[in-house]
């Protein structure tokens, strides 16, 4: 459910920052990546920007809840027409895309920045990344690696 309060409260954000990461993770890659969105969404808090987010599992997902208990502008993309988890917390963006492809090079274009947040394997985040790199927007990627 999109959270009006947020979105209401922080028109004049700064900055739409997406945040991209891996739907999967080791035992050992999980708490440091999670940290890792925590730290993010924090400086995105305390500098007031927007954030933009896929709609899948992982980080996304952890993105989205975590938005959600910061009130933070929080725009969410699906593709094929739906959104995965629709009662997860963040505004509803867009979905309409035919591929998730095209979705990360929509966010791309929508960011003034990139954050990666990836264990190295994910297809997805590697495509909204170097989208957003390819674009010439500000791209740090933060890799995880181990079991």
């Amino acid at each position: 459910m999109p959270h009006k309060a947020a979105a209401e409260a922080r028109k004049d954000t700064e900055m739409q920052v997406l945040i991209t990461g891996s739907r999967e993770w080791s035992a050992v890659q999980k708490p440091l990546m999670l940290e890792k969105v925590r730290e993010i969404l924090s400086w995105c808090n305390n500098e007031n920007h927007e954030v933009i987010v896929g709609d899948a599992y992982g980080v996304d997902e952890f993105v989205r809840r975590h938005c959600e208990t910061l009130g933070l502008v929080c725009r969410v993309f699906g593709a094929y027409g739906k959104y995965r988890n629709p009662d997860i917390g963040g505004i509803h963006a867009m979905c309409d895309f035919p591929s998730y492809p095209l979705r990360d090079l929509k966010m791309a274009q929508q960011c003034n920045m990139c954050v990666a947040v990836w264990n190295k394997t994910s297809r997805g985040t590697k495509i909204a990344y170097e989208a957003a790199r390819r674009l010439g927007k500000r791209v740090i990627v933060r890799t995880f690696e181990g079991n």
